[in-house]
């Protein structure tokens, strides 16, 4: 659905592929990374850069793109800060 908006928290290789595509399919992205220079290059690609503590990170599906040291606190603090909004990630678990 068209005017849908994503918000991705972390903006690096994936993150940021994953924004390059929605943004060129005409969706909404708002972003964050925690490096300054990804956020200013995300910008420039057409990503709104918002806080996702901010009361203006609304958007309908949350994306976690960040790194699995980060992904459990990240989504503890997503879940808690934006309720009711269906959050995923991008993850991976692996077993040896």
């Amino acid at each position: 659905m068209r005017g849908q908006s994503y918000g991705i928290i972390g903006l690096g290789l994936i993150g940021g592929s994953i924004a390059k595509h929605l943004l060129a399919s005409g969706y909404s992205i708002l972003g964050y990374d925690k490096d300054p220079e990804i956020n200013n290059t995300a910008e420039k690609s057409g990503v709104t850069i918002v806080s996702p503590s901010s009361p203006d990170f609304d958007a309908d599906l949350i994306i976690i793109a960040v790194s699995a040291g980060c992904r459990d606190k990240t989504l503890e603090e997503t879940l808690e800060l934006h309720p009711g909004t269906p959050v995923t990630d991008t993850g991976s678990y692996m077993s040896s």
